[in-house]
């Protein structure tokens, strides 16, 4: 597929990291997956991998295109076929640099471009703030996934970042995957209101499948958390595993209505493999 998906949201604390960990961990059963961690905090990177050296980040990685060369990338091996570029704490600092400033939307395309044909999905874990980075990476990616909680603050800060969205400089058409809930309890009233609400504004953007809360969900700020929750008797991992071939399923019909839209282009303008237009 080579397909690139960002998840962020302009609320904190909806699961960002944690969807990340987990969706990456479902999908790698079945493809080949890349997790980039962009976020200065690295949890990701600490709940995947116990270190990293100072040399094989992608704050070194980035700084190489800034300076005009081509680095040698290098994701680290998490297991079979789920691959890590780890973050790195001075990623902070390119939000004041003025080359990244006026150049970062070509940059991170360049960066893409060098490592998405090695695998099958590339999943961006973005930082908390939204400022020129994350909105470089959603800029740059194929699709945008959103996670938010049953509380109106987090559906406010979706609906903030859909419209903020459509404002930004892009490499290419970005499609919106979807929004889902995490930790859901159909057993609350409240959160079935809320998710009432979600799907009155959202509507089929809204993705029905749902990440329940049968422990307390927080980022993955360290290995044992992340770990336990996408063990495979986890409830967790398995909300996931469903919501991850849910997502599949979704960019393959994407992807097919765009061939099928682009076969009848061409069919119109009657540019036909070995037929000459008259």
């Amino acid at each position: 597929m080579n397909h690139t998906i960002a998840i962020y949201n302009f609320k904190g604390g909806v699961g960002k990291t944690t969807s990340v960990f987990n969706l990456a961990c479902a999908w790698s059963k079945s493809y080949r997956v890349l997790v980039v961690d962009f976020d200065p905090q690295c949890n990701l990177t600490n709940a995947l991998i116990a270190g990293t050296q100072d040399t094989t980040n992608l704050y070194t990685y980035i700084k190489g295109f800034l300076h005009s060369y081509i680095p040698d990338i290098s994701p680290a091996v998490v297991k079979h076929q789920l691959h890590l570029i780890p973050g790195h704490q001075n990623m902070i600092e390119l939000e004041s640099n003025n080359q990244f400033i006026e150049f970062g939307l070509t940059i991170l395309q360049r960066f893409l471009q060098r490592v998405k044909f090695e695998y099958d999905i590339v999943l961006i874990d973005c930082p908390s703030y939204f400022g020129k980075t994350v909105k470089y990476v959603i800029g740059n990616a194929d699709s945008l996934l959103i996670p938010a909680t049953p509380d109106i603050f987090s559906l406010k800060g979706a609906i903030k970042l859909l419209k903020h969205v459509e404002k930004m400089d892009k490499t290419k058409p970005l499609n919106i995957l979807g929004i889902f809930l995490n930790r859901y309890r159909s057993r609350l009233l409240f959160h079935r209101k809320v998710k009432n609400v979600a799907t009155r504004i959202f509507g089929k953007i809204l993705i029905e499948k749902t990440i329940r809360n049968t422990v307390r969900i927080t980022e993955a700020t360290d290995r044992n958390f992340a770990s336990s929750s996408g063990k495979p008797e986890s409830s967790i991992a398995a909300d996931y595993v469903a919501l991850g071939t849910f997502l599949v399923d979704k960019i393959k019909a994407t992807v097919q209505s765009k061939q099928k839209r682009n076969n009848t282009t061409t069919f119109r303008k009657g540019i036909v493999p070995g037929v000459t237009p008259v």
